[in-house]
């Protein structure tokens, strides 16, 4: 279909060599348009015929980075398996075919394992009464209980910022 279709006019034209590394809007190669559309059998029928791997879009991306699917990279990687002396493939950003094939991929990666937290229990603000059983401190300023860590001002002890406000401005 569409390497044919760009055989064809390849064919028509004079020199593609002229045209296959041209670079046009945002620094784009045909290598470029055709790894941001995932197309490997133009993807390898551009590498074929000497597109430049290693040139950079205007974001400073090689074609290889443009590619959305393995199968799409996959043919950066078999060819650079096949012609490892043709381009600089580490200015092309393509890996070598055996370190990806030894590595698993990312979707076959396990996020780690968070450790799970016990359920909060909500802390009481206690004191012992007189006998050494547990009391209850209530709030200052509205009276109710104090559940955490206590706000506390002078010897007063507070629910919440709002009420330890609202007990300092009326000492005032």
């Amino acid at each position: 279909g569409d390497v044919q279709k760009l055989a064809f006019y390849f064919a028509e034209i004079n020199s593609p060599q002229e045209i296959i590394n041209l670079q046009m809007k945002n620094d784009m190669t045909l290598l470029h348009f055709a790894a941001q559309q995932n197309s490997s059998p133009i993807i390898e029928y551009l590498l074929l015929n000497g597109s430049d791997p290693t040139l950079k879009n205007a974001d400073k991306l090689p074609a290889c980075r443009l590619c959305t699917v393995r199968e799409a990279r996959a043919s950066f990687w078999n060819f650079r398996g096949s012609n490892p002396d043709k381009w600089d493939w580490d200015k092309a950003e393509v890996p070598d075919p055996a370190s990806v094939s030894a590595n698993p991929s990312k979707r076959k990666r396990q996020k780690p394992k968070k450790k799970k937290k016990a359920p909060v229990v909500e802390e009481k603000t206690v004191s012992l009464d007189k006998k050494g059983g547990l009391v209850f401190v209530p709030c200052s300023e509205c009276g109710g209980e104090i559940n955490g860590t206590p706000f506390k001002y002078s010897d007063f002890q507070f629910c919440n910022t709002s009420c330890l406000r609202a007990h300092r401005f009326a000492r005032l």
